[in-house]
């Protein structure tokens, strides 16, 4: 059995992305929750808040809160 210990704490990966991103002339955007994925021709193409904002980009991350059941 293996473990991963992440130096630093947990906010590593976070601000390793968030380099990442801006380094490639990105935007990133916390505290949002999004209300679904905009979907063309079969590929994401954008995420709609639930504020009702629309994000279109040729890439990008979301994270999404696992349902509960």
């Amino acid at each position: 059995m293996y473990a991963h210990i992440s130096r630093g704490g947990t906010a590593v990966p976070a601000h390793a992305l968030e380099s990442a991103v801006r380094a490639a002339d990105g935007r990133m955007r916390s505290g949002t929750n999004p209300a679904r994925m905009v979907v063309k021709n079969g590929r994401a193409a954008g995420v709609v808040t639930t504020d009702g904002e629309e994000f279109k980009a040729r890439k990008f991350v979301a994270q999404y809160p696992q349902s509960r059941q």
